[in-house]
């Protein structure tokens, strides 16, 4: 019994490892990128964005969006709209949502779903359709829109427009269901939108306030707001974190948001440069230190507030830092972000040695410090969690060539200069897996990320087109597009075998649910009950449909990927046969190896689709009369994909 607790260990620990690329999508000319986004219940990802037409074009031509099933979809132009697309879990694009066309153009600032699958996009315009109702948030009367704007196309009524902050209900399809007008404030910056367990809504903004300084002189000084209003958009309380800086005027430069955690408390994170009052707690003051570089001054908080919106704890990174994202899973928070300067931090000291800049950290919802690790990256820009625990980060790079390479874990990454990163870690901050991208990023923009119910994972972010662009990313995944500046990029990476091969691999899944409910076991404080409430709708039919799901249960669409697929391609330089070595992890029936050029496009099918076994192959083939250049040899499943340069002489 021993042995075969102790070879299911061994491939539980392998399990931990899988992680393949699915698709990715962009777009062309579009000059911007997804700045916002969410996933459905169902596994469907939607992002958001803020097209601006510029003034010149250096690259002329057709503005659309690629699917990651490789669909062309034309863009409607608008001189300032907000655009949503929502893809498929296959990458599809099921709709299209274009604010010149439904909203006047429209600013986004929000973007959340229900548990129906319904989208909230929350924005601000200067029109006002037909579908429109008002409401004052403070009392949750409705407000008449004849009395509001008696002419609505009257250039007077401009500013009455923004004073209403907007919420678009989406159904699946993408229609307009209700757009609603809340008279909220007009704030510098919108940071946070979400929809809550009870049906309400958490908003988070940074927003300036009069006071008087020393001398007497009126500043404007800079707040973090966390607002909750309920189900029918009333206003049930606002906390606010005050900023004390010594010249009384603040400039808000970096993120501050807000999450609901497992039991209905709210966590709120934020940065200031001086100091912070929070009501409940006394002033926090930064120690100054003249040894920090200037322009260096952000500290950071973290705090957890009740479900009316009063402090539990907050604490301070003591240090210079600033924390980008947080989520919640297990009972405790798992923050990422970046030390400025300092060995300080949060209570304890921290390794800023060997440029390690990027944190992540995690601290129990009593607001103890359980663990924290650096790394030689710029920042961490966004986290998220599974069901089972496990914890996900978003690294930007700068570690140019010639610098030491980017170190996360057992692993060293090169030439991760401005990639996307992503690495997985389980719930005691343990390592797993990284993947990469080869797109360059933009840089001052932020990435999100996401993970459903089984632990696929979603990218969103802006990525950087100075050509035409047809390349690969993330494995066998490819994008095209072309333009100058920024550029639309979402992105999936299973990390589960595909419901459709299930059956064919058996034993991994039998497997894989013996430690499972070994892991549930021992873990009788986890709170998994809306878990196995709201399974999305593809489980749903494997469990209906598959004599398999009669025994396994929810997990049987969410088993994890034993390891990741592997190719090598030997001589390398190459001038004729060569032979390729794949590795594949569980049994496929459509299994391909293919050559592109350096820019994706197909040059040759290296062997056909067939099916093979999980284990190791070797398949020769002469690749003689091709052109010298770089390739990619790219070996290929129904999901899983992995790629390998070639260099031919």
């Amino acid at each position: 019994m021993k042995f075969i607790l102790t070879l299911l260990f061994g491939f539980y620990s392998c399990i931990l490892s899988a992680q393949n690329f699915e698709w990715a999508a962009s777009g062309s000319r579009l000059h911007t990128g997804f700045h916002l986004s969410t996933v459905t219940p169902d596994g469907r990802l939607v992002a958001a964005g803020q097209y601006y037409r510029p003034d010149y074009d250096p690259m002329p031509g057709p503005t659309e969006f690629y699917s990651g099933s490789g669909d062309v979809i034309p863009f409607e132009k608008y001189s300032n709209q907000l655009f949503v697309v929502c893809y498929s879990s296959n990458g599809a694009v099921d709709w299209t949502f274009w604010g010149g066309k439904s909203v006047g153009g429209g600013t986004v600032h929000g973007l959340s779903s229900r548990p129906d699958g319904n989208v909230l996009v929350q924005f601000r315009s200067g029109y006002v359709p037909y579908c429109y109702t008002f409401i004052n948030p403070e009392n949750g009367k409705s407000l008449r829109a004849d009395s509001l704007f008696p002419d609505p196309n009257a250039y007077e009524n401009q500013s009455t427009y923004y004073k209403f902050e907007y919420i678009a209900e989406l159904n699946a399809k993408g229609d307009v269901q209700q757009i609603t007008g809340l008279l909220l404030p007009t704030v510098d910056e919108w940071t946070s939108f979400r929809v809550l367990a009870d049906g309400g809504i958490l908003m988070a903004y940074s927003n300036d306030v009069k006071a008087t300084d020393a001398q007497g002189r009126s500043r404007d000084v800079m707040h973090n707001f966390t607002m909750k209003l309920n189900s029918k958009f009333q206003r049930e309380w606002t906390h606010q974190a005050m900023y004390l800086d010594s010249s009384c005027c603040s400039v808000m430069e970096h993120r501050s948001g807000a999450i609901e955690t497992n039991d209905g408390s709210i966590a709120i994170f934020g940065s200031f440069r001086d100091g912070i009052r929070m009501a409940g707690s006394p002033d926090f003051r930064l120690k100054k230190d003249l040894q920090a570089p200037k322009g260096l001054r952000y500290g950071s908080y973290l705090a957890l507030l009740d479900s009316k919106g009063k402090l539990k704890w907050v604490r301070f990174s003591e240090g210079l830092s600033v924390i980008s994202s947080v989520t919640s899973r297990n009972n405790q928070l798992v923050f990422g972000g970046e030390v400025l300067y300092s060995a300080r931090f949060f209570g304890t000291s921290v390794d800023t040695t060997e440029g390690k800049r990027a944190f992540l950290a995690a601290m129990s919802e009593s607001g103890k410090l359980l663990w924290q690790q650096t790394f030689n990256a710029k920042n961490i820009q966004s986290v998220c969690s599974d069901e089972e625990g496990n914890f996900y980060a978003s690294f930007r790079s700068q570690r140019r060539k010639g610098e030491s390479p980017l170190k996360i874990g057992t692993d060293t990454i090169s030439d991760s200069y401005e990639s996307v990163v992503v690495a997985s870690f389980d719930e005691k901050g343990k390592y797993r897996w990284y993947r990469m991208s080869r797109a360059r990023m933009s840089i001052n923009t932020v990435s999100h990320l996401h993970a459903d119910n089984c632990g696929n994972l979603y990218f969103t972010g802006e990525m950087w087109y100075v050509l035409p662009v047809n390349m690969s990313v993330f494995d066998g995944a490819f994008i095209r597009g072309s333009g100058y500046g920024g550029a639309p990029l979402a992105a999936r990476i299973r990390t589960t075998i595909p419901e459709t091969l299930l059956a064919m691999n058996l034993s991994i899944t039998q497997q894989f649910e013996i430690k499972r409910k070994e892991r549930q076991d021992q873990k009788v404080t986890r709170n998994t009950s809306a878990a196995v409430a709201e399974p999305n709708s593809l489980v749903n039919s494997i469990q209906r449909d598959s004599s398999l799901a009669a025994n396994t249960g929810r997990a049987l669409g969410c088993t994890p990927i034993p390891f990741p697929w592997s190719l090598v391609v030997f001589p390398n330089p190459a001038t004729g046969p060569i032979t390729l070595r794949a590795n594949t992890s569980y049994a496929d029936p459509s299994v391909s190896i293919t050559l592109t050029d350096s820019r994706g496009a197909l040059v040759r099918i290296l062997v056909p689709p067939q099916f093979k076994d999980a284990g190791m192959s070797d398949f020769t083939v002469d690749v003689s009369g091709l052109a010298k250049g770089l390739y990619f040899v790219v070996l290929k499943g129904t999901a899983s994909a992995a790629t390998f340069s070639l260099v031919i002489q």
